[in-house]
């Protein structure tokens, strides 16, 4: 089970890279983090949709203190909890929050 940790977020890698998680129920989402060269970092909850289509739902900056953006933990929160959405049968979870 590889998870991302805070020692990969802080890491600046020599070209943009992108970590997911791999503890999540398999087929309901998977919480991933782009970490660029720049010192950027966001997270986003990687899905399909139910035409198999791959999509990428922006979470948030992340911040170790969570004062300007998400720490892992609660981003890993808020990846488990559109997961339990997902696998409720709720495939398009961006339209499902934008609602």
């Amino acid at each position: 089970m590889n998870l991302i940790t805070d020692i990969e977020l802080q890491h600046v890698p020599e070209k943009d890279t992108w970590l997911c998680d791999a503890d999540f129920n398999t087929g309901h989402g998977v919480l991933c983090a782009k970490v660029s060269t720049t010192g950027e970092r966001k997270f986003y909850f990687r899905y399909y949709t139910e035409n198999f289509k791959r999509v990428r739902l922006a979470l948030g900056k992340y911040d170790p203190a969570g004062r300007r953006g998400l720490t892992l933990y609660s981003a890993r929160k808020k990846a488990r909890e559109l997961s339990s959405l997902h696998k409720a049968g709720i495939k398009n979870i961006r339209e499902h929050l934008s609602s």
